[in-house]
């Protein structure tokens, strides 16, 4: 899905199965897939957790800069995910961690177990696989959850949850309005008690930038593109189970 080779195919899992290692151990689950606003496509599979890989990469992405990706971010998103300590993210820390944000993100989207969904353009995958870093025209934000107050009908534990979302109305106020609009799109994924947010876009002369505002500004931190000092980890704010939830529904105005 990166390089664009097609043999030999090998399975990449969807979220790294090591974090079985760190995480308590939560026994049989369900690995929920859909897409909003198509009932049919709604699958659930019962499966431990960090089980479910899927076959998409390359023997030689796999076993070389993915590989590398892993090992030099496990240090990094780890203690996040526990959510054990706080943590301060170096700027050289921020680009690795967005780069492994945005590459699981690229995996979680080809995910789904019968359906093809394309909000992050295969342009973006290719982008990412020859520069090694998250596309230039994107965002990446984290932040501290929590998913304790999740409804009563999600009895059973909740290890984590992403949501991709195409964004097919976004025209920036820098962009001549007679020129087309480009797709857009906009990720937010959580994992224990690591909250991680996507924003990108495909118009390459546009300064358009997404910037959150309120308690919302004070719990996620911009790690891509760096602002080029350390950031404190978990901000001032956690994000609960609405507030997750408020990540995709701020660009409802644009699907």
């Amino acid at each position: 899905m990166f390089c664009g080779r097609t043999v030999p195919l090998t399975k990449e899992h969807v979220w790294p199965q090591q974090l079985g290692e760190v995480l308590p151990n939560l026994g049989p689950g369900k690995h929920v897939f859909g897409l909003t606003g198509d009932p049919e496509s709604w699958v659930v599979q019962d499966r431990p957790a960090f089980s479910r890989a899927v076959k998409i990469v390359c023997a030689e992405c796999n076993n070389v800069w993915m590989s590398r990706l892993e090992m030099a971010a496990r240090p990094i998103f780890e203690p996040r995910i526990l959510g054990t300590r706080r943590v301060t993210l170096q700027p050289a820390e921020q680009q690795t961690l967005a780069f492994w944000i945005v590459k699981t993100a690229m995996t979680l989207q080809l995910s789904h177990p019968t359906r093809q969904p394309d909000a992050i353009p295969s342009a973006r995958y290719g982008e990412l696989y020859k520069e090694q870093r998250p596309p230039r025209l994107c965002q990446v934000w984290i932040a501290g959850c929590t998913h304790d107050d999740r409804p009563v009908d999600l009895s059973a534990p909740m290890v984590g949850r992403c949501r991709v979302t195409p964004l097919k109305h976004f025209h920036p106020n820098d962009v001549p309005a007679e020129q087309p609009t480009l797709p857009a799109y906009s990720v937010a994924m959580s994992m224990g008690n690591l909250a991680m947010a996507i924003f990108g876009h495909q118009y390459a002369d546009s300064h358009a930038r997404i910037s959150w505002t309120g308690p919302m500004g004070e719990a996620l931190m911009l790690i891509w593109p760096s602002p080029g000092t350390p950031v404190e980890w978990p901000g001032k704010y956690g994000l609960d189970y609405d507030a997750f939830d408020a990540l995709s529904k701020n660009f409802a105005p644009y699907i």
